[in-house]
């Protein structure tokens, strides 16, 4: 069984998952499909979820897990095209 710290603030639990999670999930929704990718680091991750940006258009989610718990690191949202 894994325990966290007592957490004051939400950031010191955002700052606790980005220095200690063993591994990062990269998520995003595409034509009802749910795609997932799991990346040992964070600059791993944010390199793949860049990926998967530009390849679906679609916004994408990186959370940091810990055991059986996680937290959402960052979100990466496509540029819109001024029209």
């Amino acid at each position: 069984m894994c325990d966290l710290p007592d957490f004051k603030t939400v950031e010191e639990r955002h700052a606790y998952f980005v220095e200690n999670a063993p591994y990062f999930t990269v998520t995003c929704r595409f034509r009802g499909m749910a795609y997932h990718s799991d990346q040992q680091t964070l600059e791993k991750a944010r390199e793949c979820a860049g990926y998967v940006v530009k390849l679906t258009g679609r916004s994408v989610l990186i959370y940091g897990v810990i055991c059986m718990y996680d937290e959402l690191i960052e979100t990466l949202i496509p540029p819109t095209n001024p029209g």
